[in-house]
């Protein structure tokens, strides 16, 4: 499917196998590169080893998620480090696949519709919103009575109106107080709606690009904010003491030569020099000790550009160099961005709240009140993708897809275009497929294999997409792509590996995803087996049952035909010696306890650091 040609596999301190005999095989069968990577390999200072859940002190799911972090990471770094493109991140129990239209499944209703590129004329658009389930208690103002507010709401910036605004009920947050009124809304203000009616799970949770209506019957548009993005994400807060100027009443214009300027005014009170660092002002002193702002701006940047602290040489290099700012000055600032293609969804200027970097690499904090979007695909430039998607088992890959859709873009678009709108993070949804069985469907087993020992031939039953119970996306980056100091230190989570290149918040609408992953719960035996470091979930048949009845909604074929083209593409006698044993359980110890001592010395940490460095990792079998 994909085609896999490297491969590296994290081995859990707790883990109470390792597959290095099934390994070997596809090493010796298939030439296939394999690396299995222990926490010494990935983690600070070698990992915490295993964790004893009896132990008040350790936090078993806390060092499993970190490990997960860090893992990514260095995953990437590596295959960054070899020259390789695509790499998937994903787990043993999660298959990804082609999304090709479902013309049964839409016939019924059993997906929702397409995201809207815009908000209909009319209809006020929340951005940066986020969404509840919770209920909250709220002060009427002519009571001056606390009253329970229940249901599902969403609170963001309200943008798209004129300049009268609307009148709604809105629960609008004050210094120290929630209250729940009708109100005269404008543009700008930051608001919490009314509930909702289709608050509903399996609708809500993939709403991005959807209007929705309260109880008050104001209806909303709540904005796709993954692509309304530029720079790093942070808060004013976070810069008004830095040495960033501070760009207020911006907008965007592109010019026949291809450039996009913004224009703003500089805000605040203080002179700025911009060298990518720090701040000087006239009357610094070169040899000054750094201020506690200065050091935390040398922490911020690290954090989030990956930026070494300078030498003092090349500090006053910058200075020299920088361009100076005041307040009241009105700048233009050509941005990296570029206008897409005549016919093609325009540059917007909507919310802001966000530093950007020039042409120069400059840095610049552009206020709340404007933002920039690079270009991306459309609605239909995805759907189109999905309909012109092959079948599995039709000796297509997806590289070939991505190959394919990239020269077909260019061709239409122009290089830049598509290098911005496909990769180099691809968030994939998931679909979670239950433990539902049935006969009525057709054999995909070639012969001398069974159906029941491969998950993805014996489940065929599974949730409505974009249903809360699928969860979080996953991800299949193009590390060449990726500047190299994205892959250090851990990642935010597994689910957004990449801060800024990756969705975050609401997973990718099924409907406009052309991949997607298979999530199998697997039978009862399967999912107790593993040692899970979630300890309310292991051995948990009442999770188990639960998760299970969401994904008896529906059933497809789509990715059952893989193992007939797995087979033709091997051969049956290579195919057996692969995969002999699949779908079998051998009875395992319990997992050992190897206690860490926190007293190494720095002799045993250097060698550590050493073997991490190491350019190829050998896995020892």
């Amino acid at each position: 499917m994909l085609p896999l040609r490297s491969l590296i596999i994290a081995i859990d301190p707790s883990s109470r196998s390792v597959p290095v005999e099934i390994i070997q095989r596809w090493k010796d069968h298939m030439n296939l590169d394999v690396q299995l990577w222990t926490e010494e390999e990935f983690m600070p200072h070698g990992g915490d080893g295993a964790c004893n859940p009896s132990d008040k002190e350790q936090d078993c799911l806390m060092q499993h998620r970190k490990r997960q972090q860090y893992f990514v990471r260095a995953c990437m770094k590596d295959f960054k480090d070899r020259d390789k493109g695509w790499v998937l991140l994903t787990d043993v129990d999660e298959y990804i696949t082609f999304n090709k239209v479902d013309n049964a499944q839409e016939t019924l209703g059993l997906t929702v519709n397409p995201p809207l590129d815009e908000a209909p004329a009319g209809i006020p658009i929340l951005a940066n919103w986020t969404w509840s389930r919770k209920g909250y208690y709220s002060t009427d103002k002519k009571s001056g009575k606390k009253v329970r507010i229940t249901g599902t709401f969403v609170q963001g910036t309200v943008y798209g109106l004129s300049d009268k605004g609307i009148h709604t009920k809105t629960t609008i947050q004050a210094t120290g107080r929630v209250t729940f009124q009708e109100e005269q809304v404008y543009n700008g203000m930051i608001i919490r709606t009314a509930p909702l009616i289709n608050s509903n799970d399996e609708i809500f949770y993939g709403a991005y690009g959807s209007i929705f209506t309260d109880d008050y019957g104001t209806k909303w548009y709540l904005r796709d904010d993954y692509v309304y993005r530029d720079g790093l994400d942070t808060n004013e807060e976070d810069v008004t003491n830095h040495s960033f100027p501070i760009i207020e009443d911006s907008y965007t214009k592109t010019y026949d030569n291809g450039k996009t300027i913004l224009y703003g005014i500089v805000a605040g009170n203080e002179s700025f020099w911009n060298d990518d660092y720090v701040g000087k002002n006239d009357d610094d002193e070169d040899e000054k000790e750094e201020s506690p702002q200065q050091q935390e701006l040398e922490s911020l940047l690290s954090r989030i550009l990956g930026k070494k602290k300078k030498t003092k040489e090349k500090k006053e290099v910058a200075a020299k160099e920088g361009k100076r700012y005041k307040a009241g000055d009105v700048v233009e600032i050509q941005t990296s961005w570029k206008e897409p293609p005549s016919g093609s969804r325009p540059l917007k200027t909507l919310n802001g709240g966000h530093l950007i970097k020039d042409v120069d690499r400059y840095i610049y904090y552009v206020k709340r009140d404007t933002f920039l979007t690079p270009p991306h695909l459309t609605v239909d430039q995805l759907l189109g993708i999905r309909k012109r998607l092959p079948s599995v088992g039709d000796d297509v890959t997806l590289l070939d897809v991505l190959n394919q859709e990239m020269t077909r873009f260019n061709a239409e678009l122009g290089e830049d275009y598509v290098y911005e709108t496909i990769g180099p993070c691809l968030s994939l949804p998931r679909l979670l497929y239950g433990s539902k069985e049935t006969n009525t469907a057709e054999n995909m087993a070639p012969q001398g294999f069974h159906e029941k020992d491969f998950v993805t031939l014996r489940y065929r039953w599974h949730s409505l997409p974009d249903n809360r119970v699928n969860k979080y996306q996953k991800n299949i980056i193009d590390v060449s792509r990726v500047p190299y100091f994205k892959f250090m230190g851990e990642a935010e989570n597994i689910h957004t590996p990449i801060h800024q290149l990756c969705r975050k918040g609401q997973p990718p609408r099924y409907t406009t995803s052309f991949f997607r992953v298979n999530h199998y719960l697997d039978s009862y035996e399967s999912y107790s087996y593993r040692n899970d470091a979630r300890e309310d979930k292991k051995n948990c048949l009442k999770c188990y049952n639960d998760k299970g009845k969401e994904a008896h909604k529906f059933d497809d074929d789509v990715i059952r035909p893989w193992l007939k083209g797995f087979v033709k593409s091997v051969g049956i006698d290579k195919a057996k010696i692969l995969l002999n044993g699949t779908g079998s359980f051998e009875k395992l110890p319990e997992p050992k306890l190897v206690p860490r001592d926190d007293d190494r010395d720095d002799d045993d940490y250097e060698k550590m650091q050493k073997r991490k460095a190491r350019p190829h990792r050998d896995s020892g079998i």
